[in-house]
């Protein structure tokens, strides 16, 4: 019998269940029962701000990656899902290519570009023959996930852009996302 099934962890991506795998062997050495494992692994969120689940409603599922402040990064976090993704991308523009993640945007539906880099990211869209929205904030973005999202969708924002166009870091931009997933679906 296995400890957990991937569906009953609430962490997605290869490198949290490689976290994972490490951490269930760590306990077992003290005992910790199956039961037990899986009810941590039911529950936790992860790191704040780092693919961290905000919530899900109306069978949308929205997570915070505002950590994401480069193309490595979201390629982890777009490597973690498998469902439709309207993914939230934008930011300070340190000159950097978003042609980097075209190997993982397999399943993004719809990018909504904000900030200093819109409109590179609106060409890098256009290019992939992805749906591009451009706004100018991560309020006007979030206005704009409101129209589209649909029921079995991931919301993920995961930027890959350094925030410093709008926040004073990433901390702050993250925090305004999970007010903004609470505020569009009240």
């Amino acid at each position: 019998e296995g400890v957990v099934e991937l569906k009953d962890i609430l962490l997605k991506g290869k490198h949290n269940y490689e976290n994972i795998c490490a951490a269930i062997a760590a306990v077992k050495i003290y005992g910790i029962s199956n039961a037990a494992i899986r009810e941590v692994l039911a529950e936790f969120k992860g790191v704040e701000h780092r693919l961290e689940f905000v919530g899900e409603y109306d069978g949308i599922k929205y997570y915070n990656d505002s950590k994401a402040t480069n193309c490595v990064s979201t390629n982890i976090a777009l490597q973690s899902f498998t469902e439709p993704t309207i993914l939230l991308l934008g930011g300070t523009d340190r000159g950097h290519s978003f042609y980097d993640l075209k190997d993982s945007m397999g399943h993004v539906k719809t990018i909504v570009a904000y900030g200093e880099t819109k409109n590179r990211i609106a060409d890098f869209a256009k290019d992939l023959g992805i749906d591009c929205i451009v706004r100018d904030t991560l309020t006007e973005a979030m206005s704009a996930v409101k129209t589209i999202k649909e029921p079995g969708d991931v919301v993920l924002l995961s930027p890959a852009c350094a925030s410093w166009d709008q926040y004073a870091k990433f901390e702050d931009r993250g925090d305004e996302f999970k007010r903004l997933v609470k505020e569009i679906n009240q």
